[in-house]
């Protein structure tokens, strides 16, 4: 497993971002954190249940010399002992689609959302696809998913990889997702939100670009957008139905403090629910956090579930919303 120098993180991580985890995380947890910033991550990826099987993956990727292993927390998704992850990418399995390489922390997202089959489902700002596409396979390609985006370039990514999976029961539109959910209100059984986000739970000194762009204040500018997004979410939902909110961001303004200014605000009755992923366990998955330096949170964020960074997962936050 590769791994820098400490001082490369300092060095290398915005300093700014690194003051805010050390103020939010116990010291245990911010030596971990810092620790998973200097090795490089393994890579992961799911069984496309939609274009293939268990038995015919895993056949070939023994017949073809790959060492990997299962995820007992996530059915059919599986990691590499080692980094073979552009060798894996040129193979028949994933030009076909039969496979799809995505970080196991945003894998939990679609299964925290509870699909069924036959619902009513928006994939709101759904590019690339990778939830999208997870989504249609747990239900089979049966129901509806709308997926929405409003950038243009990243649309064509996002129906690309609808096509390469072999979804069918998805359809792409390009808009504003607040605007899209102002004709869609009460509609949808289910609405996953991966909202737009600072990434600071990304940060990782082999990949630039998950710590380049990031600038102090993007936590507060990102929580703007959040905020209105988790509203027309929870607009286009049907009472009863779940709305699940995501960001690949571990701060609590993007997280804990969007959520809870919708519960204050009185705008919407809702509930936050236990997420219950069974044999999800470790030192880097803990609970939300009802109270972060001066902000006081509802006690029901500790419902929600932080993913903090480690050697194989993504820093993530995923929050499950049921409209009353």
């Amino acid at each position: 497993m590769a791994m820098r120098p400490i001082g490369d993180v300092y060095k290398l991580i915005p300093g700014d971002a690194l003051a805010v985890f050390k103020e939010l995380f116990s010291p245990v947890q911010y030596d971990k954190i810092i620790q998973s910033f200097r090795i490089e991550r393994r890579t992961t990826f799911r069984l496309n249940t939609l274009k293939s099987t268990k038995r015919e993956v895993m056949d070939y990727l023994r017949n073809n010399k790959f060492k990997f292993q299962e995820i007992n927390f996530i059915d059919n998704a599986f990691i590499l002992e080692k980094k073979d992850g552009i060798k894996l990418l040129k193979t028949d399995l994933a030009v076909s689609g039969k496979i799809y390489l995505q970080t196991l922390s945003s894998m939990l997202p679609p299964i925290a959302l509870g699909v069924e089959q036959n619902e009513r489902i928006l994939d709101l700002a759904s590019a690339p696809g990778s939830k999208t596409t997870q989504i249609a396979a747990l239900m089979n390609n049966t129901g509806i998913i709308d997926a929405v985006e409003p950038n243009f370039i990243r649309i064509e990514r996002l129906r690309h990889n609808i096509n390469l999976l072999g979804v069918t029961n998805t359809t792409v539109t390009q808009a504003d997702g607040n605007k899209f959910c102002v004709e869609k209100a009460n509609y949808y059984d289910r609405v996953l939100l991966d909202a737009p986000c600072s990434g600071d739970g990304r940060f990782n000194i082999y990949d630039r670009k998950s710590y380049g762009n990031w600038r102090k204040n993007m936590a507060e500018r990102c929580s703007n957008i959040q905020k209105k997004l988790l509203r027309s979410a929870l607009t286009s939902v049907k009472p009863g139905g779940t709305v699940v909110y995501s960001t690949c961001a571990i701060n609590d303004v993007e997280n804990e403090g969007v959520v809870n200014s919708i519960l204050e605000s009185g705008d919407f009755k809702i509930e936050i629910e236990n997420i219950n992923i069974p044999r999800l366990e470790g030192d880097y998955v803990t609970e939300g956090l009802a109270r972060a330096k001066e902000n006081k949170y509802s006690r029901d964020m500790r419902k929600c579930l932080r993913i903090l960074p480690s050697n194989i997962m993504e820093g993530f936050f995923v929050c499950k919303i049921k409209k009353v």
